[in-house]
Parts: structure tokens; sequence; C-alpha cells
């Protein structure tokens, strides 16, 4: 198996780089904008700002920087090493000697034993642990850059989603603004037939009736809407909750896809990756572990210097300057099996990550099916309620019609009326289900992650 050293470069100055793009042309607009047209919130600019505040974000990117700075030559012991040792022991004290000819020495004395040297060392050979440490630390690298994606993927599809769901109330409440319209044309027509005889109190008192309920499901309507901005807010961490507008040109479209197209994509799926990873770092833990039953060779060189000095000695001063130089070889010839049973565990621990990765590679494929069958699905069901609507549509015009000249009922037409509204909710319901569809889609098959 062979282990890629390439690293996946997701730094501060990536991520920020992501965000200017997904700003788009919207950074060029002209500096004459209006106000209004600057407080309009698109999806890009949700997602610029959330990926600018997000704390997951910021601590992940914190984190693959600690692990860029791991990756280097002496980290993983491929670098010599020198130190640096010495040591100072001064001494005094009182002689008093007396010697068999009547002589002798009564003074103070004083001495100093001073140490120096440099001492270094550097591993020759032994096996190429080295070498593939410091292959591992690129891959500790990668997994941890792969963790910033993630952070930045789960933003992203929080974000859409959110979105998406403002987009899905407002035109749930402009639907409803525009059932309004209906329920105050019959209210005005109900009166209409009582002032010139042709209707009864009763329809009169209904129609208003159903006027008042409809207003007041427009203002719960509303405050669907202001929720769904106080979630979305809370996503990008605003500290200032401006009054976004929300751009409903963008919303609940969606594009068309090819099966094979998303199928060969899902390479990029960000859980895959990580075990393909994972994988490649247990492979070069095998690697080191094999590499233990190799010898290990050596290099220490090392230049001392010592003096001492002593004035109660016949040797007053005694200096020495040594350089040296040694190999040391070591190989391990037993060791009660333990690197035979390190190795067995290596192999078996790449072993599971192998069926992971295959395991993970088949679930991804088969949900990327179902989830392109439901996403078609979504899109046929709301091709069928756009029909639909037209047909409720002109029906409601035409019962209207014959209320106006009273040759239907107020229970006629409050049939069509029905009709027309659970038309209307439907086909949003669809937009919104084709559209959160896509998303999975897209997610399944990692074209929300950046690369």
């Amino acid at each position: 198996m062979r282990v890629s050293t390439k690293s996946i470069k997701v730094t501060k100055k990536t991520v920020l780089c992501f965000v200017f793009c997904l700003s788009g042309l919207s950074v060029l607009k002209s500096q004459d904008s209006s106000k209004a047209q600057d407080s309009i919130l698109t999806l890009d600019k949700a997602i610029q700002i959330a990926l600018a505040n997000n704390f997951g974000i910021k601590v992940s990117l914190s984190v693959a920087q600690i692990a860029a700075n791991n990756v280097t030559r002496g980290n993983a012991g491929l670098e010599p090493t020198l130190g640096l040792t010495s040591n100072v022991t001064p001494s005094s004290g009182y002689l008093n000697q007396e010697y068999s000819s009547n002589t002798g020495i009564s003074k103070v004395f004083y001495g100093n034993v001073f140490n120096a040297g440099l001492q270094g060392n550097y591993i020759l050979y032994n096996g190429r642990i080295n070498h593939l440490e410091f292959t591992r630390l690129g891959e500790l690298k990668n997994l941890a850059d792969l963790n910033v994606r993630t952070n930045i993927e789960q933003v992203i599809y929080d974000i859409m989603r959110s979105y998406y769901n403002i987009i899905r109330q407002q035109e749930l409440y402009d639907a409803l603004k525009e059932q309004l319209n209906y329920y105050e044309e019959r209210a005005r027509l109900a009166k209409s037939r009582l002032d010139i005889g042709s209707g009864n109190r009763l329809d009169v008192l209904q129609t208003q009736s159903d006027l008042q309920i409809q207003k007041t499901q427009l203002l719960r309507q509303q405050q669907l809407i202001e929720v769904g901005k106080t979630q979305l807010y809370q996503l990008m961490i605003l500290k200032n909750k401006l009054n976004y507008f929300f751009n409903v040109t963008e919303g609940l479209t969606t594009s068309n896809y090819n099966l094979a197209d998303l199928q060969n994509a899902s390479a990029s799926n960000l859980q895959y990756e990580v075990l393909k990873h994972q994988e490649a770092t247990s492979y070069i833990v095998l690697q080191q572990t094999e590499a233990l039953r190799k010898p290990t060779i050596s290099f220490n060189p090392a230049f001392l210097i010592g003096r001492t000095d002593n004035n109660a000695g016949l040797t007053l001063v005694n200096q020495n300057t040594t350089l040296s130089a040694n190999f040391n070889l070591s190989l391990p010839i037993y060791e009660g099996k333990n690197i035979q049973r390190q190795i067995a565990n290596a192999k078996i621990n790449l072993g599971i990550f192998k069926t992971q990765k295959e395991q993970l590679a088949y679930n991804l494929n088969e949900n990327l099916i179902l989830q392109y069958q439901i996403f078609v699905n979504a899109k046929e069901i709301l091709k069928s309620e756009e029909e639909n609507l037209t047909v409720a549509r002109q029906s409601i015009e035409i019962a209207m019609e014959r209320f106006r000249l009273s040759r239907s009922t107020i229970l006629e037409l409050n049939t069509f009326q029905q009709v027309y509204e659970n038309g209307l909710s439907r086909l949003v319901a669809a937009k919104y289900d084709a559209k959160i569809a896509e998303i999975e889609l897209l997610r399944l098959s990692g074209a929300l992650s950046p690369k």
C-alpha cells in the first residue's frame, strides 16, 4: 500500500478565501446602491457571516495549526540533537599538616572543579521509523484539516436549511396574503348581495368571520418568519441583530443532476476522506512496528573540557580537553514476543479501517441512490402540485365570478377556496421538500464542502 504524503492545506487564509468566493459578485456591487438593497441577506452572505463568526471553526483552525506546526523533521527525530552540559564545584578549607621532619603546613586552601562539554546524538538508521513518523505527522495534519472542512460543511448545511425554511415561511405568508384578497372580495360581494336583496345576513357574518380568521393566520405566519430569522441569526452568531430582508427570488428552486456524476463525486465525501487518511495512518503505524525488529545505529560525538584548581596539592592545576565519538548499535533479540504481538494488533487495526472504508463506500452509494430517488420524486410531486394549483386557481376564479353573479352559494365558494388554499400550502411544502432533498444529495456527494 502506498502512503501519500501530500497534505490538505486548510488554514485561516484558506477559509477566508473560501468565504470570499462564496460572496461571489455580490462583493462588487455598486457603492451607490440603496440601504434597503444592502440589507438584503442572500444565502451566500449568510454563509459568509456564519463561517467568519463560528466558534467551532475557529477552534478547529487552531487545532489544525498545531498539527501543522508538528510536521517538522526535528519532531520526527530526523535531525541531530546537540546539548551543552557544564558544572562548577568550588571548595575551600583549612589545611594543617605536620611531618616527621618537624616541618608542617598550616594554611587556608581553595579549590575549584570545572567541567563543560558538548554532546550530540544522531540516529543513522533505525528501520526508517523516523521517516515514517514524519509521514504520520503529515497524515495527522490532514485529519485536522478535514475536521476544519467538516465543521465548515456542517455550518453551510445548517445555514442552508435555516435560510430556506425562512423562504418557505415567507412563501406561505405570501400565499396567505393572496388568499386574504379572495376573502376580502368575498366579504364585499356578500355585503353587496345583501344590500341589493339577493343575499342573506348569515353569509355576510360568515365571510366576515372567515376574513378575521385569515388575518389571524397571517399574523401567526409572520411570527413564524420572525422565529426562523432568530434561529438563523443564532447560527450566524450575529452580535447586532439587523432587520435583514430575504431574497426570495433565489428561493426554493432546484437544479438537475446526473446520478453517475454524483456517484463519481462521492469520493469527496468528508467521512470517506477521513477514513482514507485514518487507514493511511494505520498503515504507517504497522510499518513502524515492523521496523522495531531492525537494528538501531546512532552516532554520539562529544567535546569535553575539564579544569581542576587546588592550591593544597602537588598538582595546582589540572586541565584537559577531550574530543570523542562513538557508534552505538542495538538489536532486539528476544523481548517476550512483544513486537510480534504489536505487529499482529497493527495489522488487525489496519484491517478494521479497510473494512470501515468499504462499508462506508457501500453505504454512501446506496444512500446516494436512495436520496437521488427521493429528490427525483420530490421534483415530480412539485410538478404535479404546480399543475394542481393552476387548476385550483382557475376554479376559484370561476367560483368567485359565479358567486358575484349570484349563481352559487357561499358553501360552494368555500369548497373551492379550501381546495385552492390546500393547493398553495402543498405547493410550498413540495418546493421546500425538493430543496431539502437537493441539499442532502449535495452533502452526500461532498459538494457542500470546500476543496
